[in-house]
């Protein structure tokens, strides 16, 4: 006989992200077969233990597994994967102000890239942060910071943070490395190169001229190369 759900402490695992199986009773994610008491038939909701899983873990990166099988779906799922665990090194132990201010910096592009309006509200506390009570910040910048990368980046987003990173480094560069820039972006947003070729060419002047407001973007390094996850971008 299976163990309650109550009896397995789910917010107890050291969970980084989780695939739930399509349609199942226990693991579906959405449109579950749900009969009521009268025995109608409905398709509203998550499984049983997704359902937990998602009360005891509201921040965890959570996806269906046919989902996955799209690229940007597959993608995001990544990027939220290690978001959410940066910011639980963030927070895991003793953290003060100015690691949230370099934390949020860091963030920023990936942020705009994401939903702009989650960057323009995370700002704000952060900004406060001083007057503010820590563990209602930490709970609120969390939740907030996980479902503004939960928001799927648009092509068009994209490619103005990239523009905003290519402005950056303008100064920096000669006029034909300006221009083959520009074009590398435009070229991505008509979606006639994948976006590991522009952000590529970013990095590689950030290091060359040492951009301190582009080192360590996780938009520019969102996952390990060898993820390879960019090249159907």
């Amino acid at each position: 006989m299976t163990a309650p759900i109550e009896e397995r402490p789910l917010r107890a695992l050291d969970l980084g992200g989780y695939v739930l199986k399509r349609d199942w009773p226990s693991c579906g994610s959405t449109r579950v077969k749900v009969f009521t008491e009268m025995g109608a038939l409905r398709r509203d909701g998550p499984g049983v233990y997704a359902a937990r899983l998602i009360e005891a873990w509201p921040n965890l990166p959570v996806e269906d597994e046919r989902r996955l099988e799209d690229p940007g779906v597959r993608e995001n799922f990544i990027v939220r994967l290690f978001g959410n665990w940066r910011i639980r090194a963030l927070f895991g132990g003793r953290w003060t102000r100015p690691r949230v201010e370099v934390f949020h910096a860091a963030h920023e592009l990936q942020l705009m890239a994401h939903s702009p309006e989650a960057c323009r509200e995370l700002g704000r506390p952060v900004a406060a942060l001083k007057d503010t009570p820590r563990t209602g910040f930490r709970e609120s910048y969390e939740r907030e910071f996980m479902q503004a990368l939960g928001r799927m980046p648009s092509r068009g987003r994209s490619a103005k943070v990239l523009q905003h990173a290519a402005r950056k480094l303008a100064k920096q560069l000669d006029p034909a490395s300006r221009r083959e820039m520009a074009e590398l972006v435009r070229d991505d947003l008509c979606g006639l190169v994948p976006r590991v070729v522009p952000i590529s060419l970013i990095r590689h002047h950030v290091r060359i001229h040492r951009i301190g407001a582009l080192e360590g973007q996780p938009f520019l390094e969102p996952h390990p190369g060898e993820l390879m996850l960019l090249d159907h971008a």
